[in-house]
């Protein structure tokens, strides 16, 4: 590596974007929806993480990788959820119509088109009769806000340092992510 650019960037600040680069490879990993068959009944499970556990399984990886950070210290994180997540399901969407073109008796002519168009769920049916839709895509909940209570949270760098890096992991504007100092006693 070159020298002249590890002095300009600084090794903190390298450390820094390789850790929220590692950070958002493992944020990245699917956790929405797991499908686990049961060999003793043959029936399908879908395993699904629900908004609280989404909540705790962000503040966890968040407070495992800023907790690794220099000068952070010990560390605690609350995140809040603008709304649920959203299911996207297949829709059919047949087209019907016609064209018909029509002479009057004196000469004149006219074309007469009628379209219609129509959304229908596509189901799964399962063997049991039961019938769910059929889910495409699934998002996950958008986050709200969030707060970092930290050690190091009187030091401006440090507290710069901590927005940057939940700003770029979340996408949450840095006006939603409050950095406090913790009180000494905490564990």
């Amino acid at each position: 590596m070159n020298t002249s650019l590890l002095k300009k960037i600084g090794l903190n600040k390298l450390a820094l974007i390789l850790l929220c680069g590692v950070a958002l490879l493992v944020l990245a990993l699917p956790v929405e929806e797991k499908n686990t068959e049961s060999e003793s009944d043959g029936k399908e499970e879908i395993l699904t993480v629900s908004e609280e556990t989404y909540e705790e399984l962000l503040e966890k990886r968040l407070t495992e990788a800023l907790a690794c950070v220099e000068g952070v210290g010990k560390i605690k994180v609350m995140i809040t959820l603008k709304a649920t997540g959203e299911k996207i399901i297949l829709k059919e969407t047949p087209y019907t119509g016609s064209e018909t073109s029509e002479i009057d008796s004196e000469g004149g002519s006219r074309n007469v088109s009628e379209w219609s168009q129509s959304d229908t769920a596509v189901y799964i049916e399962k063997n049991d009769g039961s019938r769910t839709p059929y889910v495409v895509q699934e998002t996950n909940p958008k986050i709200e806000g969030v707060i970092v209570v930290a050690e190091g949270g009187d030091n401006i760098y440090t507290v710069k340092e901590i927005i940057e890096a939940v700003s770029a992991l979340f996408d949450v504007p840095s006006h939603k992510i409050k950095v406090m100092k913790m009180k000494e006693g905490v564990s």
